[in-house]
Parts: structure tokens; sequence; C-alpha cells
């Protein structure tokens, strides 16, 4: 993947950009620490807006292209080293944001939607936003989200262009094979290697893990290509990466997945992959990563997953099993998004796979099918005249626990519209017992359970609230607290009942459940949980306390908060504590002067200018100014540093009437450093 270029050093961005950039920053990160109507929150969008508004009188468009720590504007590149600027580029490239494109008439309420959409982090979704459908990204008149794709992306004084034409699969098709062939000119390959080709080039550069990065990189980039793109050339590319991977040995399969990077990188190109690729070269990559030694899968389970891959057909006509391609990628996907047993072949688990793998007897087969079928044709016809008696219950039942939820919801979904028996079925799942039981069974389900769970009220809260403490899906966690959140306050008792003595894990997701809530239980406070020795569930107290509207209780989350010995923690409450903060934690502020995190330090070095006291001016002045020689009259100002450029500014905010530091700040609008003028004067 080709990475913008650096900026020459004598290029920077003009000072208006620079500033409207670091407010962004500023606004994302407190649009993120605060609840969505705080004051706060309004005061620093605007903020933003104001300055947006004024770099668009001077152009039709601004547009931001997006780099792992680097943002792109006007054909340069930010420092990497400024951490404002670089936290903004890994936020948004958290998100899969490739570039974001403001147009002339730019409306507040369009930025301030983007800013309270982009301000959640990227792991407490359910999916990145730039992966999200193109309705939600195009949801916006004025201002557009480009998702990370991995064309060519030009940002030109005319527009932001994406390269995505007809031949974009091909160029990286070409570029792999260039890169694993050790073609020099990988800007311009121009021999298109066949598949079995690259694959023998790949086997012969063992011990080369450099090497082995690269080709992982371009194999990700593919897969996620795949999942975004459809027609010709994606095809011929599906085609092309299928016959790569079936063409390498499981050896060098595993040698890749091995050096290709850690789980994270690993777990998803295996989700990238899995969801495009041919059966047979899915089940070669399960089947390689499970000998890496990292990840663990059962013998039964492999087996299993290599019945569902032998009934596939990529006819769907003469599939052997109607389901079965879908069935094996979701299990594939389930067993990707929570690959994280430590012994994933307990006795009973492993005995329950060799049943599945195994199958159900020649003497039994005829019988059973013809009781799963009869189960089908009493839901039907009891939809069909509207009945719900004992029998469609069984039968209701009996599908369930023969792995037929989807088949259940397919009965519904064709039922007549005129049928009253929809609605009792649709009842009848959504009974506390039946919700439990779904959940137990159908955690790999998530979009058939969701339909489920969006028919639930506050009275399903139990079962759940149990499946949140149990289960070990991302995605399912994801829309349980979705799912609570929807019912509103009312589940606020049932949720704070369960925190006395739950595991960490418990408290910190019913924590979350919390914030979401529009109010939280009467007798409920997070303040014992600020406590808790775990640092997850401290994160989630501090950041309740903080998001509340009493005072007292956002001046107890600052003194706590300060304290910690979490730096995500300490980062999170001093950013909140840059609009206020409680005077009795100036001693605590000035001690995080010298913490061994830089982004602490200058975030200390602000909060320091909300306190109007003698000992705050003089480590401010201490900070901005170099110590003094003996020949010299008067101190010098101090090298510019991020410390530095902050505590001039905190100077500039709350001290300007000072006559010692007025000295200081006619100094730095005299400078010939262009971050020290910029620093003062735009206060």
């Amino acid at each position: 993947m080709n990475q913008p270029d650096a900026s020459p050093q004598d290029q920077t961005l003009s000072r208006e950009l620079s500033v409207f950039l670091v407010k962004f920053s500023v606004g994302l990160h407190k649009a993120g620490a605060y609840p969505p109507n705080h004051p706060v929150v309004r005061e620093a969008i605007e903020s933003v807006y104001v300055q947006l508004l004024a770099l668009l009188t001077e152009r039709d468009t601004l547009a931001i292209g997006v780099a792992h720590d680097q943002l792109l504007v006007d054909g340069m590149a930010t420092d990497s080293h400024t951490s404002v600027l670089a936290e903004l580029a890994k936020r948004l490239h958290r998100h899969q944001v490739g570039a974001v494109r403001f147009q002339e008439g730019v409306a507040l309420e369009e930025l301030t939607d983007l800013v309270t959409t982009l301000c959640r982090e990227a792991d407490r979704e359910e999916m990145p936003f730039g992966l999200r459908p193109s309705e939600e990204l195009d949801r916006w008149q004025h201002i557009q989200v480009v998702p990370h794709t991995f064309g060519s992306l030009a940002l030109a004084e005319d527009g932001m262009h994406v390269g995505e034409g007809p031949d974009h699969q091909s160029q990286l098709w070409l570029r792999l094979a260039a890169a694993a062939l050790g073609d020099q000119d990988d800007d311009a390959p121009t021999t298109d290697a066949a598949p079995d080709q690259i694959a023998e080039a790949i086997k012969q550069r063992r011990d080369d893990r450099s090497y082995d990065k690269v080709i992982v990189e371009y194999l990700t980039q593919a897969g996620r290509e795949l999942k975004l793109r459809e027609g010709a050339t994606a095809r011929v590319l599906k085609q092309r990466i299928a016959g790569l991977v079936q063409s390498l040995d499981q050896d060098t399969l595993g040698r890749l997945l091995d050096v290709g990077g850690g789980s994270g990188d690993r777990t998803q190109l295996l989700s990238n992959l899995s969801a495009t690729l041919p059966v047979d070269a899915v089940m070669d990559l399960v089947n390689a990563t499970a000998k890496t030694g990292e990840q663990k899968i059962s013998n039964s389970f492999l087996r299993m997953l290599s019945k569902l891959a032998a009934h596939t057909d990529t006819n769907e006509a003469t599939a052997l099993r109607p389901n079965a391609n879908e069935t094996f990628r979701e299990s594939v996907q389930a067993l990707i998004d929570d690959w994280t047993l430590e012994d994933p072949n307990p006795e009973a688990y492993t005995d329950v796979l060799e049943r599945l793998a195994t199958g159900l007897s020649d003497e039994t087969s005829t019988t059973t099918a013809d009781s799963l079928s009869d189960d089908s044709r009493i839901v039907q016809m009891g939809l069909e005249v509207g009945v719900f008696g004992v029998t469609v219950v069984h039968a209701v039942d009996d599908m369930l626990r023969t792995d037929r939820f989807q088949e259940l919801l397919q009965i519904l979904d064709t039922a007549p519209e005129s049928s009253s028996g929809t609605d009792n079925v649709w009842n009848f799942l959504t009974d506390p017992e039946r919700v439990r039981y779904l959940l137990a069974h159908y955690e790999h389900d998530i979009e058939g359970v969701q339909r489920v769970l969006e028919r639930l009220d506050p009275q399903a809260a139990d079962p759940l609230l149990d499946a949140l403490a149990t289960t070990t899906s991302r995605a399912m966690r994801h829309r349980l607290l979705s799912t609570m959140t929807s019912m509103g306050s009312e589940i606020g008792p049932k949720a704070a009942a369960r925190l006395p003595g739950a595991e960490w894990y418990v408290k910190r997701n019913i924590l979350i459940l919390m914030g979401s809530l529009p109010e939280w239980p009467a007798g409920f406070s997070p303040q014992v949980y600020a406590l808790a020795d775990d640092a997850r569930v401290r994160r989630e107290a501090v950041k309740l306390m903080l998001q509340a509207e009493e005072t007292e209780m956002r001046d107890s989350a600052i003194l706590i908060g300060v304290v910690d010995d979490d730096v995500s923690i300490i980062r999170m409450t001093l950013t909140a504590a840059t609009a206020t903060c409680p005077q009795q934690t100036e001693r605590q502020i000035l001690e995080l002067f010298d913490h061994d995190d830089g982004d602490v330090r200058v975030l200390a070095i602000r909060v320091l200018g909300c306190f109007d006291t003698p000992r705050a001016r003089k480590a401010l002045l201490s900070l901005s100014l170099a110590k003094r020689r003996w020949w010299q009259r008067r101190r010098r100002l101090a090298t510019a540093s991020p410390e530095m450029l902050a505590a001039l500014g905190s100077l500039a905010r709350a001290w300007a009437d000072s006559p010692d530091v007025q000295v200081v700040l006619e100094s730095a609008r005299n400078s010939s450093h262009e971050e020290i003028r910029a620093m003062v004067t735009s206060v």
C-alpha cells in the first residue's frame, strides 16, 4: 500500500489549516468524553465549524486524506510526531476512513452529526464507520466520507478522486505479483504472473520475514477489496487469490500467517478472505492457522467444517445442502470473531463436536428427515389457518433444537400477510425462556437473533443480562447492549442489581450500558467502581462520572482519575478537566509534569492553565523559559517542544494581563519559530 510521501522540510501547513485540524481533533475528544448535548461539546463543535467556514471562503472544498498516523492536506502530510494530529489520524484510520471532504455550504448540523459519529471508538462499535453501507456514508449533503480502499487516492484542488476503476483489482494483483517475484518497479509491474508461479516464488523465500509481511499485506488488501467490490474484475481477482492460496502448501501458508502480524492482523486477513474465497481455499487457510500454534482448533471442529465444505457447491442448483455454503462461512467467521479459548478441547465440548462431525447413522437418517419435514409443515399449516396450539408449539421447539432457526424465520417471512399465527410465533419466540435458549444456542446467528431482540420489552431484561455476562462474541455483546439501550431507563434497576459481586467484565459491560441510558436508576453511583481493582472497570466508571451533570460528581471523577495508574484513564480525565478543574487537584496536576507519557504531560500543562494561582503561573513560566546563563540579562524562550508550546498557550489564555507573562508572550510573538508565534496569536 502506497503511503503519502513525506512533505519537504521547508513546507508546512498554513496556520489556518493547522488550527482547524487541531480543533477538529479536540472536538472529537470532547464529544467522546461528554454527553452529546453537553455545553462543552457544543462549544467545541461550533469552534470547529467557525474555522471550517473560514477555510471554505477561500476554496470550494477541503479534502483531508488519512494515513495511519498522518493526515494529507493540500499535498502535504502532517507531522506524525505532533500528538494531537497523529491521534486524529489514528482515530479516523481505526474507523477505516480513507478521506473526508468538506464542501462549501456545509451546515452545523452536518458537522455535529459527523463528529458525534466518529468520536466513538471503532473497537466499541459493531463495525468501523468506513465499512458501513453506502447509505450511511452518504447521509450528508456537503460532507463526503471515503472508506479505506486500496486504490489510489489523490487530493487535488478540484476535488477528491478514489481510484476504483475497472482495472483496479487487476492492478492490485499485478502489484502482488511484483512483490512476490522481486520486481523492483513495484509501481508499474509488467508481467501478469499465474497463481502457481507466484506461489512457487513465495515457497522459495524462506527465512525472510519482511518479505512475508509484504505478501500478507497485499493478501489482506485483496481480501478487503473483494468484500467491498463486485463485478467481472473482482471475480477474476477472487479466482487468482484462490488459486494462489490453494497452490501454497500448508507449511508456507502457516509461515505467512505466523509472521504476517499479530493475532489481530491474522484475524483480519482470515475474516476478509473467508467471506469471499471458495470454501476449499478457506479450509486451506483454517487448517494452516490451526498449525501455527497460536490459535487452536479441535480436530472435531475441523472435521465438522470439512463436512460442511463437502456439502457446498459453486453452483447453487447442484448444492448438496441449500444453506451449506452460508453455514460454512458463518461457522468460520464465528470461530474467527472469538478465537480466544485457552483450552478449546474440553471433554464435553469434544464429545458434542464428534457427534456433530460424525452425523446420524444411516438407519435413523430417513426417519429423522421425515420428522424434520413434518415440523416445517406443521408450522406452515398453523400460520396459514391462524392456529397456534400445542402441536405447533412443539414443532417450533423441535426446529429450534435441531438447529433450524433460519428455516423457521424463512417460514415466518413467507407466511400470508393476513395470518394471525405469525404474531403468535413471534410472541412465543420473545418469551424470556425462549430468548434465553436462543442466546445460548444461536450466538453465531447474530442477524437471526437480532430479529427477536428488536421485538423485546424491558420485561425480557433478565435473559439479556445473563447473556451479557456469558457471551464470548463481541458482535453479540454489541447487539445486546444496543437492544437494552433501546429499552430505556426502565432496564436500569435490573442492570444495577447485577453489579455487586460480579466479575470484572460483567461490571464493565453494565457500566457501558449505564452510560447509554437516558438516566441512571435511583441509588446508583459509579463512584465505588471508579476505585475497582481492574482498570477496565475503573475506566468506564470514571467516564460515567465525567459525563454526569452534577458538578460534585465530575469533580470527584477528576480527583480520582488524575491519580490513577492507568495512562488511558489519566488522559481521559485530563481531557475533561481542560474545561473545568477543581482547585484541590493543583498539586496532583503539577506532579504529572514528570509523567513518562508525553500526552499526559501536555494535557496536564493545559489543565494547569485553569488555576488562577501564583504557583501555577510560576510553573508555566518555568516551562516556557530556558535557564538563564550568567551573562544574560533575562531568560530567553525555551526550545520549542510540545510541553513548552502547551505552557505558552496556557499563559496566553489565563495570564495575559500579568506583567511578567506579557514579556514572555511578546518574545513569543516576535519569535522566528512559526509554531511559537501561532500558539500565542491563536488564543
